[in-house]
Order: structure tokens, then sequence, then C-alpha cells
């Protein structure tokens, strides 16, 4: 059962995950980052979970991409 915690968590792993997926991120965000994952071990194992599906679903749209004949 997911409690509200667990939905915050993922909520803010989004916002993370968004944050730290820009051109140049300031070294004060990831020094942000660093610490809200060593704050609760279930933060990094959070960010680390969406950040795979996040690689597979990039993946798999690439790999659709490559099916589409051009014309």
């Amino acid at each position: 059962m997911r409690t509200r915690a667990d939905e915050a968590i993922e909520v803010r792993t989004a916002d993370w995950l968004a944050r730290l997926d820009q051109p140049c991120v300031p070294d004060g965000i990831h020094n942000e980052f660093e610490a809200w994952c060593r704050a609760d071990r279930r933060n990094l194992a959070a960010y680390l979970r969406l950040l795979d599906a996040w690689h597979r679903l990039d993946a798999l749209s690439k790999g659709a991409r490559n099916l589409v004949p051009s014309s």
C-alpha cells in the first residue's frame, strides 16, 4: 500500500528528474539534489527507478523512430 509519504517522494522525484534534465544545471542544484538523496534512502531509490523508466522510454522512442520508413 502506498502512503502519502511515498506519493510525495514520487512527486518530488519527478521534479528532480525534470530539473536535472536540463543542458546547464547550476552546482547549487546538484548540491540540493545530493542532500535530498542523503536525507532519506527512499529518495535515491525512487530517483533511480524513475531514471531507469525514463531511459527505457527514451530507448523505445528512438527505436520506434527507426522503424518508421523515411520518405
